[in-house]
């Protein structure tokens, strides 16, 4: 049987101490780590945050290129600025998902390019730029094509966002009417 004499009692403590301390280490190695964790996503997040901003800048800049209409694209220079302008975004998309494949960002990246089916599923795209894409790119463009075509909500500076067939109430602040 185990001796409990003052000299046994030393020997039990540092045990004990010993434990503690390992016991402490651990769990400070494991806040430090779940620290350095949230703070590479939340790096992450403000990167791909800071990269789409740059992308939504120059679509207010370019409307008529970020939700193209064949009327838009009429003359020579928006057609030659159309591709470069879509290019962008797909450079904006492949830098987002180097940082974050969350599906959130995955759905807004696949809603931004859905108004560019016609350019994306060119001849002269699939031969080109694809090419180029990263391999979660291609997979994005690919589902993107394989998504039904969802015409792009008209814009009326008169009442707001409409869409065919459905009821929009828009609030007009000049009159302070609120329209059906």
């Amino acid at each position: 049987m185990f001796d409990l004499i003052p000299a046994h009692w030393s020997s039990l403590a540092l045990a004990y101490a010993f434990m503690f301390a390992v016991v402490a280490v651990s769990g400070l190695g494991w806040t430090l780590h779940a620290r350095w964790r949230r703070r590479r996503r939340l790096a992450r997040d403000v990167e791909a945050n800071r990269v789409y901003a740059g992308y939504l800048q120059q679509a207010l800049h370019y409307p008529e290129l970020a939700r193209p209409r064949p009327a838009d694209i009429a003359d020579a220079v928006e057609r030659a600025r159309y591709p470069w302008f879509v290019g962008y975004l797909l450079t904006t998309c492949e830098q987002i998902l180097m940082v974050s494949d969350a599906p959130s960002w995955r759905d807004t990246l696949m809603r931004q390019l859905a108004p560019h089916r016609t350019l994306l599923q060119s001849e002269a795209f699939m031969h080109g730029p694809y090419r180029n894409l990263s391999p979660k790119m291609r997979a994005m463009v690919r589902d993107v094509l394989l998504q039904p075509a969802v015409p792009a909500p008209a814009v009326r500076p008169d009442r707001g966002p409409s869409v065919a067939g459905a009821v929009v109430v828009a609030f007009q602040p000049a009159t302070g009417k609120t329209i059906a």
